[in-house]
């Protein structure tokens, strides 16, 4: 089975740190992960002003960006439905992004490589932990 990453995941990746992606298997950035990293490059340079810094940042995501993502469709708009109709009403939130890549993740039959243990609360939803 193919992998989607979530967030934490791709964080780690673009960090350049050690992750545990199967080489073997075809993997996924959701669109909603790649918004989570601009937003951290572009709070870090609200917060620190460092424009060198900031600048190698966005050059990395150019290059982060050559990898295969995935967007949105009606599948994954009714997958998001279903997934947090489940979640609520078992009385559990999680975040609205991370029902987005577990609708992301279902609808594509994809398995989710995470560090995240909230995502263990989505019915049906493969996920693998790094």
């Amino acid at each position: 089975m193919d992998l989607i990453l979530d967030t934490t995941i791709c964080i780690e990746a673009f960090r350049g740190n050690e992750t545990d992606i199967d080489e073997n298997k075809k993997v996924y950035i959701p669109i909603i992960a790649i918004g989570e990293l601009y937003f951290g490059i572009y709070n870090f340079f609200r917060k620190h002003g460092n424009k060198k810094k900031y600048e190698s940042e966005l050059k990395k995501m150019e290059i982060f960006l050559r990898k295969d993502f995935l967007t949105f469709d009606q599948e994954t708009a009714n997958e998001y439905g279903i997934i947090k109709d489940q979640l609520r009403s078992k009385g559990l939130k999680v975040q609205e992004n991370d029902v987005w890549i577990s609708a992301l993740a279902k609808s594509n039959n994809l398995k989710l490589l995470t560090k995240d243990k909230s995502f263990e609360d989505v019915e049906g939803l493969e996920v693998g932990f790094a």
